[in-house]
């Protein structure tokens, strides 16, 4: 970028009339001073950008995002690109259509986050009521009726 005068001036207690190239590091908002009409911004082949940015390196499987619980303590989850999409699906619904979508979440990274997100109360118990149930199905093996039925299983 190079900045022009358009009139005679002053920045960095050196003085420039019109026409004059002004250093780049003497003007700290150029969009400012040129609104003002003091300068002209003109670009130059070193601000185009040309060189192709090699994004293979680059993996969009996962998206962390911290979350602040109660107490203060940032948390990260992991959110691929459909749950993230699951997540702001239910956001953005109405209150009895979120609590029916979060009767089907299967992830808890989802339930976290629409939880830590969703500021409204019904949703809010949906997601820990979910969690909660997933929770007892992950720790729990799941028994079929007629095994239950059969052994006896303590509950």
């Amino acid at each position: 970028m190079r900045i022009i005068a358009r009139r005679p001036c002053s920045y960095g207690g050196q003085r420039f009339f019109k026409g004059d190239v002004i250093p780049n590091e003497l003007i700290t908002d150029p969009k400012r001073e040129e609104k003002f009409d003091m300068i002209t911004i003109e670009e130059t082949k070193e601000d185009v950008f040309t060189e192709q940015i090699d994004t293979s390196s680059v993996s969009f499987d996962k998206f962390e995002i911290n979350i602040s619980s109660e107490n203060g303590i940032q948390t990260p989850i992991l959110l691929d690109l459909t749950e993230l999409q699951q997540a702001v699906d239910i956001i953005q619904t109405n209150a009895e259509d979120s609590v029916k979508a979060i009767a089907d979440v299967s992830s808890e990274a989802v339930l976290i986050f629409v939880h830590a997100i969703d500021s409204r109360s019904s949703i809010k118990k949906a997601a820990k009521k979910r969690a909660s149930v997933l929770d007892v199905l992950d720790e729990k093996p799941v028994v079929e009726k007629n095994e239950e039925s059969s052994e006896g299983v303590d509950a």
